[in-house]
């Protein structure tokens, strides 16, 4: 079921756009950058995988921060999360000022069931093999801080104000500005296959920032509900058992599914399909031309 939120709906025909930004233009590597008591580092790989290990960290109650200067991955590499089976979410920055580039699997390696919360101001680009490997939920916004509870907060830049971790649940993604990083899906021309990512635990999918845009992508989460919400003025989005709320928010962002792009929350058989929640200014839902 799709809900469209303060929204203008506009259909374009089919044109080819180039990709731009794949492997070879993003560096390599997962950089610690030390702004948590723990040395800056670069991350080591090995068999593929960057074991992200709760040491690495802040533990507080429940909530496990991680803060890194660098996040990006490149196709076949793994990013695993480790930590208790305590810990039900796991909260990463990325402070380095770029745009972060995910092409390969995020993964939820030993805490059962966490939800995964990804901030970078500078936005997120996820090319045409980045996959999923979550029990929880999964958070992916240009925020500049996660409100934790009433009084908590984790800057995704430290410069813009002192963290206060607490074990509260995250309770709202805050914009200082209208300067708000774009998300992409994307995936090459039409002579490549579709991007896609499938997202198989009917919990929550929420895309949180600037423009969104998602191009020759298909998006499965199976019986999930998917929150796409696109900002461009300063505010917060509030977290609620009914959804979000972006009322405080002078201007909306833009909203572009395009080439043949798919969002797909369909249940499994004899269940429940999942809900999409479209927040944005424009809505934009591209129609092949007919041969």
């Amino acid at each position: 079921m799709f809900k469209y939120l303060s929204t203008t709906l506009i259909f374009v025909f089919f044109s080819v756009i180039p990709v731009q930004g794949q492997d070879v233009n993003h560096p390599a590597g997962i950089i610690l950058d030390g702004s948590l008591g723990k040395p800056e580092m670069d991350l080591s790989i090995e068999n593929g995988t960057y074991d992200i290990k709760a040491g690495y960290g802040k533990l507080e109650g429940t909530n496990l921060f991680h803060s890194f200067r660098q996040f990006n991955l490149h196709k076949g590499e793994t990013a695993a999360f480790e930590g208790p089976d305590s810990v039900q979410n796991i909260i990463g920055r990325i402070t380095g000022g770029k745009a972060s580039w995910i092409n390969g699997t995020l993964q939820s390696k030993s805490t059962a069931g966490a939800n995964l919360y990804l901030l970078n101001p500078a936005g997120m680009i996820f090319g045409p093999d980045a996959q999923l490997d979550l029990t929880g939920s999964f958070h992916v916004s240009s925020a500049d801080y996660l409100k934790l509870g009433d009084n908590g907060a984790f800057y995704a830049d430290p410069k813009n104000g002192g963290d206060l971790l607490t074990s509260a649940p995250p309770s709202a993604f805050g914009f200082l500005d209208g300067d708000i990083g774009k998300i992409v899906f994307k995936a090459p021309g039409p002579a490549s296959p579709l991007g896609r990512i499938e997202f198989d635990n009917e919990k929550e999918l929420s895309v949180i920032g600037g423009a969104i845009e998602i191009e020759r992508y298909i998006i499965i989460a199976t019986g999930a509900r998917i929150h796409l919400t696109a900002l461009a003025s300063k505010g917060e989005v509030k977290r609620s058992n009914d959804g979000l709320d972006t009322s405080s928010f002078a201007e909306m962002g833009n909203i572009s599914v395009l080439q043949g792009s798919l969002i797909d929350v369909t249940g499994r058989k004899g269940g429940n399909s999942g809900s999409v929640f479209i927040a944005g200014k424009e809505f934009t839902l591209e129609k092949k031309k007919q041969s």
